[in-house]
């Protein structure tokens, strides 16, 4: 996973000098990394990226999309699976699909 995340920071940054931040290709680099951060339960650091995404998503894309809602998703069972849940609680307010379990 360290090589993997390696590899993440070069694409994004390649990724946000030629197609922007807030491209869907730089987006889905920044999730992976914030996914990559969670599988070495550097929750922190996952948390952080996972944060960092979603505010772009909002931008790029408007906080009722599709991918916006799966971000916040992603990033409200990171904070129930810490304990934070009054994060979690505040992340609900603004996107209360957030907290629906898929089956």
């Amino acid at each position: 996973h360290d090589r993997a995340l390696e590899h993440y920071y070069e694409a994004k940054s390649l990724q946000e000098k030629l197609l922007g931040k807030l491209h869907p290709y730089t987006l889905a680099t920044t999730s992976n990394i914030a996914s990559a951060f969670k599988d070495l339960e550097d929750f922190t650091m996952s948390e952080v990226m996972y944060r960092l995404v979603l505010d772009r998503y909002v931008l790029a894309r408007g906080k009722e999309h599709n991918v916006t809602k799966f971000c916040a998703k992603h990033l409200n069972m990171l904070l129930e699976s810490t304990g934070k849940m009054e994060e979690k609680a505040i992340l609900e307010l603004d996107y209360p699909e957030s907290g629906l379990r898929t089956t």
